[in-house]
């Protein structure tokens, strides 16, 4: 659901990944625009994901055992390093759900008002279902 490569598919990823790198920059950035786009769930899609999803997600990312502690928190790329050297999962405390759609422009005005157009305030607010 997130985007994340399944096993059987890491090798030719990480094949894929080493070519692109060899590439000229402006095809790297083409290649990264349009990754992405393949990544992202349709607008239509959002009233699909939930909270509770995206945290089963996170917890089954884990092997199922007793730990020591949970940290729950931010991507700061030294504690989670922390984390992972005493044995502790990481739970994010925010997701990116990368949603696709073509630009239509560049300023943030436009790219807020694009997501703005998915949100439902009441249900953010009232029931914290959606993002």
């Amino acid at each position: 659901m997130l985007g994340a490569v399944p096993p059987w598919a890491r090798p030719a990823v990480k094949g894929l990944s080493a070519m692109v790198n060899q590439l000229p920059s402006f095809l790297q950035e083409q290649v990264y625009i349009w990754s992405g786009w393949f990544e992202a769930i349709a607008a239509r899609q959002l009233d699909r994901v939930t909270e509770t999803d995206l945290a089963r997600w996170a917890v089954n990312q884990y092997p199922k055992r007793r730990y020591p502690a949970v940290a729950i928190g931010s991507s700061n790329g030294a504690a989670t390093h922390l984390w992972a050297a005493l044995g502790i999962p990481w739970l994010p405390q925010t997701f990116l759900v990368p949603v696709a759609r073509f630009p239509e422009g560049t300023r943030v005005p436009y790219r807020i008002a694009a997501g703005a157009r998915h949100l439902d305030g009441d249900r953010v607010v009232h029931r914290g279902r959606y993002l």
